[in-house]
């Protein structure tokens, strides 16, 4: 159970894709042990990883997310009732401010690419905690790490449509321990004998909670 569920003073935290993951009568041993007390407050989420991701205790901070005090316990950050009440006055002022610049300043919307039909992040990509690979192609790999570096330095480029269809973007990145350039073009990244398509990219993007750039910044 150690594997499907994170357990916490505040509650348990469950993961959901390994839940499903297990044979029935596991799974219902799993499920009668995680509701055995009364009261208990189970949270399930797509992935206990990214729940606890510092991009999702940001989010968490910034819409005064109910499940904040799961994931800054899970930190070993103690926060008090008088914290929570800040955070929360912040956030009521940050969306006020927020809804002001939006209604006199309306955001460019980023120009995402087709995705090919049944193309999906869930059915395509296997992302783990330090790399991303396709599901079909599982001999080439690139570092998480890497592969958002990529999406900061194309995605500007590729907001602003009209300069990614003259001039090929470049940037060096470390992969398999050698120096590789990086090559985009508007509709994909070329390392090496290797491409990434710019759907791919920005569907993982997305997916992962990346900064997600406007054309208007340009």
């Amino acid at each position: 159970m150690s594997t499907v569920a994170i357990k916490l003073k505040s509650g348990t935290v469950v993961d959901r894709k390994k839940l499903n993951a297990l044979q029935s009568a596991e799974m219902q041993e799993t499920l009668t042990s995680l509701y055995s007390t009364i009261g208990a407050r189970i949270v399930i989420v797509d992935n206990t990883y990214e729940f606890f991701s510092k991009r999702s205790l940001l989010a968490a901070l910034d819409s005064n997310d109910p499940n904040l005090d799961l994931i800054v316990e899970k930190a070993g950050v103690q926060i008090t009732q008088d914290d929570m009440d800040i955070i929360k006055k912040f956030g009521e002022l940050k969306n006020r401010i927020l809804d002001a610049y939006d209604a006199n300043i309306p955001a460019v919307p980023y120009p995402f690419q087709t995705v090919p039909e049944d193309w999906t992040v869930d059915n395509n990509v296997e992302i783990t905690v330090t790399h991303v690979r396709r599901k079909n192609n599982k001999e080439y790999q690139i570092g998480l790490k890497t592969l958002e570096k990529l999406w900061n330095k194309a995605s500007p480029w590729w907001a602003n449509g009209s300069k990614a269809n003259t001039h090929p973007g470049y940037m060096t990145i470390q992969a398999s321990g050698y120096s590789r350039d990086a090559m985009f073009t508007s509709n994909q990244i070329n390392i090496g004998c290797q491409t990434i398509q710019r759907y791919e990219l920005e569907q993982i993007a997305q997916h992962l909670g990346w900064n997600i750039p406007s054309p208007a910044a340009q």
